[in-house]
Parts: structure tokens; C-alpha cells; sequence
């Protein structure tokens, strides 16, 4: 054998092999364990939280289960499809959240491996520790794990806007040939969500500049032809079918969207322009604070694939990639600014929709921080951005008249809202400003470390805020067990919610709750009347005067914050055993089958109906306590109320004092009826005390209070409102 030749030294290659094998089963290990991470943190969710949007979901998923359930809506059926075989499973609603929360981390772990697949095509010279730290710090985004435990589609919007763009890469590897898979995932996506037709027109855009000229009517016709194919026979066809068959005959289903006749109307307005693109600017600085400046890098990167023209598939992902981000960003200013509800804080810097098309662009930005770890020079270019988001702040401000009211699940990985209460843009933009300053050019430890701080805050913010609206808000009372303890599976459940009244928002909202968890009843309307002839079940309502001259309805319940009340036929009272809890929470329930116990018991409260609506309590077995703060150690609940004289019961335990008032008013519109210092001499829960008032006009927000010095020592055990006149006639 020749001086110097020798066999081909492998153990280098094998090193590198065996390095990026490793990497490869790690970065696999970061997405498995995170969606799981995600799964066990969202399994104390057991129930929906958004009583429009998720119900909406839900209704149609039960419904596609055959479930007869009359809650249709504007929402599109793509993601209640997959929905639909837990209610086939069960009816129960901790059983099917269960299933929903599973079922959106399955979809996250299915987007985070598109997105290791995607990663090489845009961005080749990837290293594999790169491409490890990339996924660790798009999976940990804070969006994904907020949405895990929501009925909301955004993970299958996310899947399938990243199933689109690997067949859109798989179409220019066959050199342009059979777009017909691309097509369909690109037109069922609008069956998911009306955001679909962003994705359609990026792909069509990129089909129509990349596609080579010999192959590209052809395509552009094929592409076309079933996307608009599959919009058309959702929209005109399986929608309103759905809409119509679950809505009985003589109502109307309830739509919320605007249509797209409505929004182009709308762009005729300058103003309207104006305000869109102020919404879109915020959007845009959404992302940008959110991500630490990474969104920023990363489409700075996609930009960069453009400028050698289309040839390569990188710069094929990378205009789509864009476009689609672009337009669900356009369509979100247009669809809320044609809405004139759409004025508070989240409003003007939406990003539900927007994240939905922000993984690939965040997962490029990530890598090449991860690639270039000493912030070559090009990164500097990010400070040109600064005056934009400064600038952006200080119009939002002037221009916005936003409302100072912050839904902050719409907006969950903006972190500077956690930190400063505020309803000032131009705060939380400067302080977005330094942290992406700092992120983006001090040592290589401050970006992990900057994102595990803000992903930490956000996370847990939004599972605080999550667990909230669960125990308050939406948190429903013990009346559909009342239902179904009473009634057979398959029963009919009448309602009535009257177009002509303006129906409160609670109240709107409770009987969207009680829809699901009524999925095993037949849950429809009727007209007080019709209920009478045709329905073997309850009926529910918040008009219980409509049965005032008959005396087979009988009122048996009546929920305390919404004033919705179950009403039974007496036939049925009479045909068994009437069950009903012994200790029913935020419930008034009839126990003597009187036809006006109800009317006259209009508000009985227990410890822990009050220790929903406390400031300085503390609930206990034996009553709501003070914990020697000032404040109001009850309040609420916000109830209506007709003209008439009333008498208020407090049972309370507590030594002598003067500085426990009680007092009955409308806070909201400074009407007060009664103040009352009580306890000067004591109270015993044996005595109770005793106040009468006047409502001198019906009342459509009444709430009692009592407020406490820290010096107070408290103990309530129930507060009672009733007729003057019941008590009058009970009198001996």
C-alpha cells in the first residue's frame, strides 16, 4: 500500500451520526413532554370557560353525535367533527373535557413534528443543537399550552395551516404535479375556521408566482377549483344544514359573524381603513413583544429567502409562511372592526388568530439565534423596529378610545400585561421595547433566560385567569343535576330565550352552559304554551310570570345570580318523589311545591352561595368569617328585582360593634335603598336581623352588601330577601 494511504478514517462521520441521532430523540423528547406537560396542567379544567365561542364548538360536536340540542351558531363544525366521538363516548362534561384536552395536546405534538420536519427545508445549514433549541423554545410559546385546555379550534387551525405548507413542499418536489391533496387540506381548513381563507389565498398567491409558467394555469385551475369547491359546499350547503336542523321550527339560529358583504362595505369608510390598520400594527407588536423580538428575526430570515427569487423550496415555504400570516392578521383587524363591541384592550392587539400562523416564523427565529449565538451585527437591524413599536404605542393611545377592560386569554403570551396593570399601550410597549433590546443583544444566556421568565408569567397568569372564570362566571349551579335526578335520560327540556327581550349576557350565557350539560336531554325551545302540550320535561326561563294564572307550572328552582328559573308540571310533582340537594349553592329551590314559594323567597344566600362574592371572608362550616380586613365581607349578586317592599334576614354571629353596615343598592347606577348599621349590641344567629326597604321601580342589577372594619368579628350564616307581604301573612 502506497506512503500515506490508508483506509477512510470513519469515526468522525459516525460521531457527527450518532450526535445528530441524539439530537434528533431529544428534540422529540422536548415535544412529547411538553404536550404532556400541557395535558396534565390543563386536566383540572373540566368545563367551558367561554360560553359562546366553546359552546359553540361543543353544541355542534354533540349534535354531529346525535345529541338533540338546539345551539346553533356562527362557529364553523371542522374542529366539532373531531369532537364528536367523545359525546358518542359519554355525556358527561368532566369526561368529554377530558377528551378535549387530550385530543389538543395530540395536535400540538402533530404540529411540533411538522415543524422539525419544515425546519431543514427553510433553513438547510441548521445544526442539530439548533434545531433542538428551536423546538424547545417553540413548543414552550406560552399560546399553546393556554389553548390546550379550551374548546377553541386553534390547534387544528395550527395543524393544519403546517400540514399545508409540507404538501406545498412535497408539490414542488414532484415538480408541480397533482395539487389535489394540497387543495383539499387548504379547503377544508375553512370548514375549521373562517381564517381558511387566508391560507387559500397565500397558496394560491405562491402557486400563481412560483409554479413555472408551463405548469401553472393548469395547476392554479385544479387548485382553485376545489378549494372554491369545498368553501361553496360548507358555506352554502353543510353550515346552514347544520344551523337549520338544529334549530326547531318558528326560531332562528343565532349567527354572530358579519358577513363579507358587511366588512367590504365597511372599507369604504377611510376611517375604517385607518382604524384596521392601526388594529393590524398592534397585532404585529403583539407578536413582537410576546416572542422577545424572535418573531421579528425570523420573518426578517423568511424575507431573506425571497431576494434569490422562488426557485428553491426554502423560498417557497418562506412567501407563504408569510402571506398566510399576513392575511389572518388583515382578516382579524377587518372582522373586529366591524364590530362596534370590539373597544377593549385585547381588541387593538389581537392575537388568538395571529398565533394560529406564528410557529413556523417563530421556530426559524429560534434556530438562527440558536445557530448564531454571538448577535452578528444584522441583529442590530432589530432596533430600527423600536421607533415602529413606540410609535405604534403612542397612537393606540390617542386614537384607540380603547375600553380599560383587558380580556387577556385573547392576547396570552403578552407578557408585560401580567407585570403592570395598565391601560396604556405606550407602558407596556417601551418595557416590550427594553426586554426585546436586551434579549436580542446582551451574552447568549439572557434569551433563555428572558423566555423562561416571560413563558413562566404568562402561563401561569392565564391558568389563574382560566381557573377563575371556571369558578365564578362559569361555573354552573347544581340545577342540571336537578334535571337529570328528576328526569330520565332522553327527556325533553324545554327553554325560552324571546328575541324581543335583550336578554343579559350571564343569562344568555347560562342557558348556552346548561346546553351541554343537558347533551343526554332533549334541549330545545318552545313557547311557554307549546311546553305545556308537548314536552314531558322541565321548562326553563327567565319570565316565570308567564305561568302566573296556571297552576300546573310550578316554579321549583330559581338560580340566585342569573334569576333563571326551573319550572315543573305538577302532574309530575305529583307522579314521584321530587329530588332536590340538601345545601343547593346559589339556588333557591321549593321544597313545599307552592305555586309562589319562589315569588315570595326571592333570594336565600348561604355561607357558601356569599363566599362567591367576598372581599375580606373566608368560608367555613359554620359561615362566612371576616379575616380582620376592611372590605366587604359579602356582596351581590346583581339581581333583578320588580317595585314593591321587601324584607331582608341576616343571620349573623358577632360582639357588640358599629361598624358593620349593611346596605342594598345598584352600585353601578348609585341607586342606594338601604344602609343600615347593625350588630350595635351584638348579633346572634338565634336573633336574626330584620330590615325592611322599598324598590320604588324594578331593578335590573340589585346587590346586598355588608362591609366590615379589620376590628370586626364577623360570622354570617345566611341572608334571606322576602316579601313584605309573605312575611305579613305568616305573621301570627
Amino acid at each position: 500500500m502506497p506512503k500515506g494511504i490508508g483506509p477512510p478514517d470513519t469515526s468522525a462521520a459516525k460521531r457527527l451520526h450518532v450526535s445528530e441521532a441524539a439530537y434528533r430523540v431529544a428534540a422529540s423528547s422536548v415535544i412529547l413532554l411538553s404536550a404532556a406537560l400541557y395535558f396534565l396542567l390543563s386536566l383540572k379544567f373540566a368545563g367551558p370557560a367561554y360560553l359562546q365561542d366553546e359552546i359553540g364548538y361543543l353544541a355542534k360536536a354533540a349534535f354531529l353525535a346525535g345529541k338533540s340540542i338546539d345551539a346553533a351558531s356562527s362557529y364553523h363544525a371542522g374542529y366539532s367533527v373531531l369532537l364528536a366521538p367523545l359525546f358518542l363516548l359519554t355525556t358527561e362534561v368532566s369526561q368529554v373535557w377530558t377528551g378535549v384536552v387530550a385530543l389538543n395536546a395530540a395536535m400540538w405534538v402533530a404540529s411540533l413534528f411538522m415543524i422539525q420536519r419544515l425546519i431543514p427545508v427553510i433553513y438547510p445549514s441548521v445544526r442539530p443543537s439548533a434545531m433542538l433549541a428551536s423546538v424547545a423554545g417553540t413548543a414552550t410559546y406560552p399560546a399553546w399550552p393556554t389553548l390546550t385546555g379550551y374548546a377553541f379550534p386553534s390547534p387544528l387551525v395550527v395543524a393544519s395551516i403546517l400540514l399545508c405548507l409540507l404538501l406545498l413542499n412535497e408539490l414542488k418536489e414532484r415538480s408541480w404535479r397533482a395539487p389535489e391533496t394540497l387543495a383539499v387540506c387548504a379547503g377544508i381548513t375553512f370548514w375549521i375556521h373562517p381564517t381558511g381563507l387566508a391560507i387559500i389565498g397565500a397558496l394560491t398567491a405562491t402557486l400563481a408566482m412560483a409554479c413555472p409558467k408551463t405548469e401553472r394555469t393548469g395547476l392554479l385551475l385544479k387548485f382553485l377549483l376545489i378549494t372554491s369547491a369545498l368553501v361553496v359546499t360548507y358555506k352554502a350547503g353543510i353550515h346552514p344544514w347544520i344551523n337549520q336542523a338544529m334549530t326547531p321550527d318558528g326560531f332562528q339560529p343565532t349567527t354572530h359573524y358579519k358577513t363579507y358583504t358587511e366588512v367590504l362595505r365597511k372599507l369604504l369608510d377611510p376611517a375604517v381603513i385607518g382604524r384596521s390598520l392601526l388594529r393590524l400594527m398592534g397585532e404585529l407588536s403583539y407578536l413582537t413583544i410576546s416572542t422577545l423580538g424572535v418573531f421579528v428575526i425570523g420573518s426578517w430570515l423568511l424575507i431573506q429567502k425571497l431576494r434569490a427569487g422562488l426557485s428553491s423550496q426554502a423560498a417557497v415555504l418562506s412567501l407563504c409562511s408569510l402571506l398566510t400570516l399576513s392575511g389572518i392578521a388583515l382578516m382579524a383587524a377587518l372582522q373586529l372592526e366591524t364590530y362596534e363591541t370590539a373597544n377593549d384592550i385585547q381588541h387593538w392587539q389581537y392575537g388568538r388568530y395571529i398565533d394560529t400562523a406564528l410557529p413556523l416564523v417563530l421556530s426559524i427565529g429560534f434556530a438562527h439565534l440558536a445557530q448564531h449565538l454571538k448577535r452578528p451585527n444584522a441583529f442590530l437591524g432589530f432596533f430600527l423596529i423600536l421607533p415602529f413599536l413606540a410609535a405604534t404605542g403612542l397612537l393606540l393611545d390617542q386614537w384607540s378610545n380603547a375600553i380599560p377592560v383587558n380580556n387577556i386569554f385573547a392576547t396570552p403570551a403578552f407578557w408585560p400585561q401580567y407585570l403592570v396593570e395598565t391601560s396604556s399601550f405606550f407602558q407596556w410597549y417601551l418595557m416590550g421595547c427594553a426586554a426585546c433590546a436586551v434579549a436580542l443583544s446582551a451574552p447568549r444566556f439572557t434569551m433563555p433566560a428572558a423566555w423562561a421568565l416571560a413563558t413562566t408569567l404568562s402561563i401561569s397568569a392565564q391558568y389563574e385567569w382560566h381557573q377563575g372564570i371556571l369558578q365564578g362566571y362559569s361555573r354552573p349551579t347544581a340545577l342540571p343535576d336537578i334535571i337529570k335526578d328528576n328526569h330520565a335520560a332522553g327527556s325533553c327540556v324545554a327553554f325560552e330565550k324571546p328575541a324581543a327581550l335583550e336578554v343579559p349576557t350571564l343569562q344568555d350565557e347560562r342557558l348556552n352552559l346548561y346546553a351541554i350539560h343537558l347533551a343526554n336531554m332533549v334541549f330545545v325551545r318552545m313557547q311557554p304554551e307549546q311546553w305545556l302540550k308537548e314536552c314531558d320535561g322541565p321548562f326553563l326561563t327567565y319570565r316565570p310570570d308567564s305561568f302566573k294564572g296556571n297552576q300546573n307550572a310550578i316554579p321549583m328552582v330559581r338560580e340566585m345570580d342569573s334569576g333563571l328559573y326551573l319550572i315543573e308540571k305538577r302532574e309530575h310533582l305529583n307522579h314521584a318523589p321530587y329530588h332536590l340537594p340538601e345545601e343547593p349553592s346559589s339556588l333557591t329551590v321549593n321544597r313545599s311545591k307552592e305555586k309562589d314559594y319562589l315569588s315570595r323567597t326571592l333570594l336565600h344566600r348561604a355561607s357558601k352561595d356569599l363566599s362567591r362574592h367576598t372581599q375580606v371572608g373566608v368560608p367555613g362550616s359554620r359561615g362566612l368569617a371576616s379575616t380582620g380586613n376592611t372590605g366587604y365581607l359579602f356582596f351581590g349578586p346583581y339581581m333583578e328585582l320588580s317595585k314593591g317592599q321587601y324584607r331582608l334576614e341576616i343571620r349573623a354571629t358577632a360582639p357588640k360593634t358599629d361598624t358593620v353596615v349593611v346596605d342594598v343598592v345598584n352600585a353601578r347606577a348609585g341607586r342606594k335603598y338601604l344602609q343600615a348599621q347593625i350588630c350595635k349590641e351584638g348579633c346572634s344567629a338565634d336573633a336574626p336581623v330584620l330590615l325592611d326597604l322599598t324598590i320604588p321601580d324594578n331593578e335590573s342589577s340589585l346587590e346586598v352588601r355588608m362591609h366590615v372594619q379589620r376590628s370586626d368579628t364577623v360570622l354570617v350564616q345566611s341572608v334571606q330577601l322576602t316579601t313584605l307581604e309573605d312575611h305579613q301573612r305568616k305573621a301570627p
